[in-house]
């Protein structure tokens, strides 16, 4: 029997297929050309944004950027290169809403306006984040790292400080002019986008494929392809700032084993034993696979003294800012006096680059480990601090820091060892002259430390403080009339203030009947400036330290290679007072010629200073040895120097285990 329905059911199959082809078959290039304008016109926007960037940088640093033009080449080649991995992942939002939107939506009022809205938002976020690079390169000399991580962390002061710092109202009009700008400048594409959308299959086809871009980039690219140059400046600016930012935040948990040259762990516990303790007879512990140096520390003969101790680490005051070292403009006459009239360290460096550094080396006496200050890291109470052999000796110990010391946890890790922690909000309001975005000014916070040595000497008791000030840092005000460099006006005044405030507590302190038996050192927690060409330029970790108590301390130098890690010991030796620890530093006054040396970090890379040779140890098992100019101290890429690099990987392998071993419960 004859089925008449069987050439109509064919018509319509046909059909059927002829859509389905038409819709989802040979894809249409034509179709697509406006979703493909969109996303090149965005990128575009993208690739100039990032591209003045880099040329703003470089004009920025120009005296120590390297102008060869083989290395300007591939710092503009590899600069560009990370530009366009970025830009993978900032199109990816955009990717995802033109991919998968329903068709039905181009046409409609709702998706133009979120288009629109959309890509503007995006433009302002590209041109505040150019705007924010200028002015963190022009504070740190780099790329967004891990400082701009901690920014995201403590944001009530780095939104005060930026607010304090910063003609935000011509700022923020001009990121909006910016803004509009690029945002005029593609929303034709947008609007041809939205008037011809491409079929959903195809958009989807595109999607798909541009979504492997950023996870393939994710997967096999790293910032090792930016080390184009020794010029650290170079390297730098062949990166993309938003790129920097993401890896800094992947790589702030790492661990030294893993990311760094080693050596065989007994030969590290052996070396290491020896580099504290060449007589290898103080230890209370026999050798052991793992790192152990805890041992007695004996002193001379002579009766333990009972002196008061007040470590004031002044914010960001390095060594270049005083007379004492060259300085002509006259910021710190009161530090030149004390260096006169005390002991004063003549080639002390500092362990890093941000305070919790100089804090960690101050309280632990141990080298900078990856990738975090011991300060921030977790389970960082019940450890051998500083302070431990003046409480065990009744002392009363205490933090004084001027702003709020949840800052950096600071906090957490004074209170959990033994400290008593007093901050800004533990001042009273009449207490309170003159506040910014950092803390109370330092002449505030020196006023409470004088009443604290009051109340403590009331009761017959001693006392051991550390104080942290904070108006060396931007914006760099103070109260009006104290000298003669206006509130506000930059780092000259920042430090010619923190000198004055200075001369203002010993003088105030001076009056007092405990002043004659208390020791004051006076140390900075980093220098001011970290950049620089040279990965680890030595000058930057270049730092003042005084010991100060005339009726104590005898006028004098230091001129050996010190670290901030000998301080605590060197101190435990002039009060002539035996003690456990596990100390890594030593007294300057027992090193011989050949064991003076220095721990200086910027974050990733540790750096070793013995004598003429700097070693620097990079992630992923780079080592590289340096030449220092003594005078100049410009570094000079040597081959490598293997005793002084086994005794850099001892040192900073060692801490890191037996530091790990102690954090991990």
């Amino acid at each position: 029997m004859c089925d008449k329905t069987a050439p109509l059911q064919q018509n319509s199959i046909t059909s059927a297929l002829g859509s389905i082809k038409h819709a989802g078959g040979a894809f249409d290039f034509a179709s697509s050309t406006p979703f493909f304008k969109l996303l090149a016109a965005v990128a575009a926007v993208f690739l100039f944004l990032s591209t003045g960037t880099r040329c703003t940088l470089l004009w920025q640093s120009a005296a120590e950027v390297d102008f060869s033009a083989w290395i300007l080449i591939k710092t503009f080649v590899a600069g560009f290169f990370y530009d366009a991995v970025t830009c993978t992942y900032v199109l990816a939002p955009l990717t995802a809403l033109l991919a998968f939107a329903p068709a039905d939506l181009f046409t409609g009022r709702r998706l133009k306006f979120l288009f629109y809205g959309f890509i503007f938002a995006l433009f302002a976020v590209l041109v505040f984040t150019a705007c924010a690079e200028y002015f963190f390169w022009e504070e740190f000399e780099t790329r967004f790292d891990f400082v701009a991580v901690d920014y995201l962390v403590y944001q009530r002061e780095v939104t005060d400080n930026i607010r304090q710092s910063y003609p935000l109202k011509i700022i923020f009009p001009a990121i909006c002019m910016g803004t509009l700008m690029l945002f005029a400048a593609v929303k034709r594409p947008i609007d041809r986008c939205l008037q011809q959308p491409a079929f959903w299959q195809h958009r989807t086809a595109i999607g798909c494929v541009l979504f492997l871009l950023p996870l393939c980039s994710a997967i096999f690219i790293s910032d090792s392809f930016s080390k184009i140059s020794a010029n650290r400046l170079n390297n730098n600016l062949a990166m993309n700032g938003i790129y920097s930012f993401f890896e800094a935040l992947r790589n702030n948990h790492m661990d030294y084993t893993q990311q760094y040259a080693t050596l065989d762990n007994d030969e590290v516990s052996h070396r290491l034993r020896l580099a504290v303790d060449p007589s290898n007879k103080t230890f209370i512990n026999p050798p052991g696979s793992e790192p152990d140096i805890w041992r007695i520390t004996k002193n001379s003969a002579e009766p333990e003294t009972r002196h008061n101790v007040v470590v004031v680490v002044i914010e960001s005051m390095s060594a270049e800012f005083m007379h004492t070292f060259g300085n002509r403009d006259n910021l710190s006459p009161n530090l030149d006096e004390l260096a006169q009239q005390g002991l004063l360290f003549t080639n002390l460096y500092a362990n890093g680059t941000r305070t919790v550094r100089g804090l960690e080396a101050i309280a632990l006496s141990v080298p900078p480990t990856p990738p975090e200050s011991v300060v921030r890291r977790p389970n960082n109470d019940g450890l051998f601090t500083i302070a431990t052999p003046f409480m065990r000796r009744g002392y009363d110990a205490m933090f004084l820091y001027g702003g709020y010391s949840y800052f950096d946890n600071m906090a957490t890790f004074f209170g959990g060892n033994g400290f008593s922690v007093i901050d800004r909000g533990d001042l009273a309001r009449d207490e309170i002259n003159f506040s910014n975005a950092w803390g109370v000014c330092d002449q505030d916070m020196y006023r409470r430390v004088v009443r604290e040595a009051d109340t403590v000497q009331g009761r017959g008791g001693n006392f051991f403080m550390v104080v942290m000030t904070t108006s060396n840092h931007r914006p760099f005000t103070y109260p009006k009339g104290k000298i003669d460099i206006p509130s506000g006006k930059g780092r000259s005044g920042g430090v010619k203030y923190s000198d004055f405030a200075i001369g203002e507590f010993i003088k105030n302190a001076s009056t007092h009947p405990w002043f004659d038996n208390t020791i004051f050192i006076f140390v900075a927690d980093h220098c001011a400036r970290s950049g620089g060409k040279n990965e680890i330029p030595v000058d930057n970790y270049h730092i003042p330290c005084i010991f100060y108590a005339p009726k104590i301390v005898k006028p004098g130098t230091v001129d050996g290679i010190a670290s901030q890690i000998d301080i605590a010991p060197t101190l435990f030796d002039l009060l002539n007072w035996q003690y456990t620890s596990s100390f890594v530093g030593k007294s300057v006054f027992k090193m011989q010629p050949e064991e003076h040396r220095a721990f200086i970090s910027n974050h990733m890379t540790l750096g070793y200073l013995k004598g003429d040779m700097l070693v620097a140890l990079e992630p992923g098992g780079k080592v590289n040895t340096y030449k220092v100019d003594p005078a100049s101290h410009t570094e000079q890429q040597v081959a490598s120097q293997q005793p002084v690099i086994d005794e850099a990987i001892t040192y900073y392998q060692g801490i890191s285990s037996m530091l790990n071993s102690k954090l991990k419960r």
